[in-house]
């Protein structure tokens, strides 16, 4: 992984890890590799049941659960990578938002994961 700060990944990792109250990101070298589903995409934020839960309790990051009609597709889990800006994990047919724009508009789509993430493409 590379040392840049300008990848979502490393953002967000870093400003979790200072949320939490250690001073120094650095120390937390290699934590990708249990935090992010696809560590190697530096642009996916789709969390693993560990980065999850650490985010929650250590940090105070707070979820909004929407529950999906439809259960998660390929295309969606590549759409999700593409599109989302904020860190998410996915349980299920239920999917764990950190951004409050994306779960209300998902919200406002009845929960249709493919149809939101369709409209999301068609307009960025």
């Amino acid at each position: 992984m590379t040392q840049s700060t300008n990848h979502l990944q490393r953002k967000f990792q870093q400003q979790f890890i200072v949320a939490s109250g250690y001073p120094n990101p650095e120390n937390f070298a290699g934590v990708e590799y249990t935090w992010w589903q696809n560590p190697s995409n530096l642009e996916s934020l789709r969390l693993t049941k560990t980065g999850y839960e650490w985010t929650k309790k250590y940090c105070g990051v707070k979820y909004i659960e929407v529950k999906i009609s439809h259960e998660v597709y390929f295309k969606q889990l590549l759409q999700l990578e593409r599109l989302l800006r904020e860190p998410y994990y996915i349980r299920g047919k239920t999917i764990l938002l950190s951004g409050e724009t994306d779960a209300i508009m998902l919200q406002l789509h009845a929960g249709n994961l493919a149809q939101y993430l369709d409209n999301l493409q068609q307009n960025s």
